[in-house]
Order: C-alpha cells, then structure tokens, then sequence
C-alpha cells in the first residue's frame, strides 16, 4: 500500500495522489476478475465437476443436497460461474481426495 505525507501537501495535490492511488487499485481489481461473458458461460456437469475438482456424481450429489445451484435446459443440467464460486465459499462445501479406482481394489 503506497504511503501519502500530506503535510507539505496542497488540497489539490492531495486529490491527485488519492485518484492515482485508486485508479491502480481499480486497474488491479479488473485485471484479476473475470468478465462479464466468462461469468454468464454455462458450465456443463463434467466442467463444473473439474473446477471443483471432483466427479460428476460428486456434483449430481451436492444438487441433490442443494449445496450447489442448477439450471435445467430440457434434460441437461448446467451451473453459472457465480453459483460454483458461492459453492466453494460455503461453509457446507467439504472437500474429499478422490481415490484412484486402484486403489479400491
């Protein structure tokens, strides 16, 4: 965070300084979020299901338990970007290691 020494400074100097410093928080914030389009991309049961990093019958299970939001379209299920972050953020959300099929024998 940038340090600003205003007493040597005028009332206009100081509004400069201040709009400097949160043009570049602002310039920072777009760069790091997603657009606009990314976040209105439906995800499909298998994407979703690799963003958290889990099966699809992991994804079908957290629909059924209403941890995670689905929109339906006909038969297909499909997630919005927004509600698969909401569901990572969620205190209910748990992570388990995947087993590799493997090792069930």
């Amino acid at each position: 965070m940038k340090q600003v020494h205003i007493y040597e400074l005028t009332p206009q100097e100081l509004l400069d300084e201040v709009r400097k410093v949160v043009q570049e928080e602002v310039r920072k914030a777009m760069a790091s979020a997603p657009s606009a389009e990314e976040d209105l991309h439906p995800y499909t049961v298998q994407e979703t299901a690799k963003l958290l990093d889990c099966c699809r019958q992991t994804v079908h299970e957290y629909v059924r338990t209403g941890k995670l939001r689905v929109h339906k379209l006909g038969a297909r299920s499909y997630f919005m970007r927004a509600d698969i972050l909401a569901a990572l953020q969620s205190e209910s959300y748990q992570r388990t290691p995947k087993t590799s099929r493997h090792a069930r024998r």
